[in-house]
């Protein structure tokens, strides 16, 4: 709630109403890994295109997939020629347990503690906020119409359920999404004490892996030293990987 706090005293980002729109975000139930939520994550991106426009972003729209929709803005620079910057993050998320929430369901959100409370609220739904503000920050700073350099912003709706379309929509609008530097928008805060730049983040890869050894029983005592065994050689490999 620093962030909050310092806004709210520059007197220019109103504290209680950001906190409040960020609510009223946090209470659409976008679970992206239930099918019968595919509204609630529509009608979260349609929220968010509509708080684009609301922060002065002119270009702001609703980016379909074969699955769930994503969130394109963009606020240019005044010079066509300055640095462009992507801000990726996603407006879906996981799943709840209403039974393991004790301080407020989860789509009910609740500002307790000096926290806000609610499913999203920091996986990522707080963090896209926070660059709105700081966008506005940024504007009211330089007193200027148009930001220093030219802002994007990607917010996907399938992130929890592994980006399935992603590299798709990505290929779909490369020309729209083009950017000397992209920021990853989905970490956590380290402190409410102290700013955090996060540099490096590590991904995750699936796969499925294979041995094929003997098509047929083969005696141990015989040929079990010249014959490969499926479960040696796995174990074997993971002793060099």
């Amino acid at each position: 709630m620093n962030a909050e706090r310092s806004a709210a005293q520059a007197g220019r980002v109103p504290g209680r109403e950001a906190v409040a729109d960020l609510a009223q975000w946090v209470g659409i139930a976008s679970v992206s890994c239930d099918p019968d939520r595919a509204d609630d994550v529509r009608r979260s991106a349609r929220w968010l295109a509509d708080a684009f426009r609301r922060a002065g972003i002119p270009r702001a729209e609703l980016w379909e997939t074969e699955g769930l929709p994503a969130v394109y803005g963009c606020r240019p620079a005044a010079d066509p020629d300055a640095p462009v910057l992507l801000v990726y993050s996603h407006h879906d998320v996981h799943a709840a347990d209403p039974s393991a929430w004790r301080v407020t369901p989860p789509f009910s959100p609740l500002r307790h503690g000096g926290r806000l409370y609610g499913r999203g609220a920091s996986d990522a739904k707080g963090q896209v906020m926070c660059h709105l503000w700081a966008l506005s920050e940024h504007l009211a700073e330089r007193c200027a119409p148009a930001p220093a350099v030219t802002v994007k912003y990607l917010v996907e709706g399938e992130e929890e359920i592994g980006s399935v379309h992603l590299a798709e929509l990505l290929s779909q609008h490369a020309e729209e999404l083009g950017a000397d530097v992209v920021m990853v928008s989905d970490s956590m805060l380290w402190s409410l004490d102290e700013p955090t730049v996060c540099g490096v983040v590590r991904g995750s890869v699936t796969a499925s892996l294979t041995v094929r050894g003997a098509r047929r029983d083969i005696h141990s005592g015989a040929v079990s030293g010249a014959a490969s065994n499926a479960a040696f050689e796995l174990c074997r490999m993971s002793l060099t990987c």
